[in-house]
């Protein structure tokens, strides 16, 4: 089966589809380049075809490219078909002899009777309660089905219960990007995508890393003062511990450097902060950057005993890793069963 329709629309429909899933609106440019070296790269010249040229495309590939750029950005693990990874899951159920089509039948039947909008630990009682099967095959089946809904399903059949919009990606790099939550310093959208992306890291917009340095702390269990972002005093975040008297000096500060990779901070903002440290009688400091601090600046810390810590850029790619709506899966995940069509793809 094929639907006809334009380069243009073909490329709108892709990236409508990313944003629905991921918040991130990906521009033509972005699209090309994330594609990069995966298994599709090589079709990326259908969208140079003239625009309103009529080709005919198959729905495997349009889900092929949507979840290759949903890896690229952070919002899959890998881009694996849904399908895939659910008959993995089944396999090891069937391959024990466990009948798993009682499952099935009681999951259909809770679905049809529209008892339940969404599933839950609700839900997952009473098909165990029907089935009489433990919760860990339970589980698994109600994981394969939504491997397959999380990631087969295009935009028209697919929309998220809470939609706030999409951002461009541009804007992590251009602009600071303020969460709606106000629980929140940095959005979780951005953060996948440095994860995915960690070369980019120092590309990022300045005051976006001092919002993904308060986004760690906070979610650390650290009460976070983010300062204004200029006429700071040199301090960007102040630290307390949870729940703590704000009027008490602060546990810590923390001097953020959004610098090019291979670029020093130097000895003098190394000393800038031991004397806020010392000023504000907090018990220690902290830089954090996307550079590296200069190996000055960590000597004469060391032998003038300040104290102060040092992430750089390495460390603070663990910061996003940490924070990565994936961080709970520790599995090291490859990507299998993309860009093998059967028939070809694209006409003519």
């Amino acid at each position: 089966m094929r639907f006809w329709t334009t380069p243009r629309s073909l490329l709108d429909l892709i990236t409508e589809s990313v944003a629905c899933r991921s918040g991130i609106l990906l521009t033509d440019h972005d699209v090309r380049s994330l594609v990069q070296g995966t298994p599709l790269e090589q079709w990326t010249g259908v969208f140079d075809r003239p625009q309103d040229a009529q080709i005919g495309i198959r729905p495997e590939f349009v889900e092929d490219f949507v979840r290759v750029l949903r890896a690229a950005i952070g919002n899959l693990p890998d881009a694996t078909p849904g399908g895939i990874l659910s008959i993995r899951r089944l396999k090891k159920l069937t391959d024990r002899g466990i009948d798993i089509a009682p499952v099935f039948d009681a999951i259909n039947s809770l679905m049809d009777s529209d008892r339940y909008k969404s599933i839950g630990e609700e839900f997952v009682k009473e098909v165990i309660s029907i089935t009489g099967m433990p919760l860990e095959v339970v589980a698994e089946v109600v994981l394969a089905l939504a491997d397959h809904q999380e990631r087969d399903s295009l935009l028209m059949q697919y929309m998220p219960a809470e939609w706030d919009g999409a951002r461009p990606l541009s804007d992590l790099f251009s602009t600071e990007t303020a969460p709606k939550d106000p629980e929140r310093y940095f959005e979780q959208r951005f953060i996948d995508f440095l994860v995915a992306q960690g070369e980019r890291l120092d590309k990022m917009h300045w005051r976006n890393f001092e919002r993904l340095t308060a986004e760690y702390f906070h979610r650390n269990n650290y009460a976070v003062q983010l300062g204004p972002g200029s006429k700071d005093g040199g301090v960007d975040i102040r630290l307390w511990p949870k729940d703590s008297d704000r009027t008490l000096p602060p546990l810590m500060l923390i001097q953020c450097k959004r610098y090019k990779r291979d670029t020093l901070v130097e000895l003098e903002y190394v000393k800038a902060l031991w004397a806020d440290v010392s000023f504000e009688g907090a018990q220690g400091g902290l830089i954090a950057t996307t550079a590296r601090i200069s190996p000055d600046g960590k000597r004469i810390a060391e032998a003038r005993k300040y104290p102060l810590s040092f992430a750089e850029n390495a460390s603070v790619r663990d910061w996003t890793r940490s924070m990565w709506r994936y961080s709970w899966d520790e599995e090291k995940r490859q990507t299998v069963g993309v860009g093998n069509f059967l028939l070809p793809p694209v006409l003519p």
